[in-house]
């Protein structure tokens, strides 16, 4: 498979992006919540050598879901 690369520099209107939904303090809740998920699954889970860091469990429905081993929940709480 031939692997495509982008090299347009047009900027395109983003149509279902809406600024100021939320007041600052539940933006500011809301980028803790996404930087612990951030650090503690996504960038764990596209790491291969990482994987052994969840619990892999499958539902009825054949679809899988992944905990994390290491993650203090508590650490997100908002307030």
């Amino acid at each position: 498979m031939e692997e495509t690369i982008l090299t347009s520099t047009e900027i395109k209107e983003n149509r279902y992006k809406e600024d100021f939904i939320l007041c600052q303090d539940c933006e500011d809740n809301l980028a803790k919540i996404e930087g612990a998920f951030s650090t503690n699954f996504l960038q764990k889970f596209r790491e291969e050598k990482s994987k052994q860091n969840f619990n892999v469990k499958t539902n009825q429905y054949a679809v899988e879901i992944l905990t994390p081993l290491n993650f203090d929940h508590k650490k997100i709480y908002l307030r």
